[in-house]
């Protein structure tokens, strides 16, 4: 009896300092990349945020509980298109000239693409963009682009 109960205990031991040593090891996860941008928010990004807290408050409410916002990360920053891209939002146009909102002056102008492309995030996630360069979903846009003509048009 009195060696049963030594086996035993011996044995529940050595499994208990296994399993602590196990779990002492780190686990093999990705790690998650945090970052923070220190600056203020420019008066044209503040813009876009007021015009969409007021337009179109479910796309701010997004935003405004995204990672991007936690790090100071504003609409101009993932939107923002040279004057002549193909993809300029020409619908966004109409905003600039309604003198009823005060974001809506010209000198808050900016040419935005309202779809944002894996080129545009490869700014500041090159890692991640190649990654899904290289996966399945890399032509969904193309083929949406195909399917709904709303995209075409901006």
């Amino acid at each position: 009896m009195k060696k049963t109960l030594l086996f035993f205990t011996i044995g529940l031991l050595s499994v208990g300092l296994v399993a602590n040593a196990a779990m002492a090891q780190q686990p093999n996860f990705a790690k998650v990349k945090e970052y923070r941008i220190e600056r203020s928010v420019p008066p044209k990004a503040q813009a876009c945020i007021e015009c969409h807290r007021a337009t179109t408050p479910g796309i701010f409410a997004d935003w405004a509980k995204s990672r991007h916002a936690n790090a100071n990360i504003t609409c101009l920053d993932c939107h923002l298109v040279q004057p002549g891209d193909r993809d300029v939002a020409q619908d966004h146009e109409k905003y600039y000239s309604q003198s009823d909102m005060p974001w809506g002056e010209a000198k808050y102008k900016m040419p935005i693409a309202s779809i944002v492309t894996p080129k545009d995030c490869s700014r500041c996630h090159p890692d991640e963009a190649t990654q899904y360069s290289k996966s399945k979903h890399a032509n969904t846009i193309e083929i949406m682009w195909k399917l709904d003509p709303w995209l075409n048009k901006g």
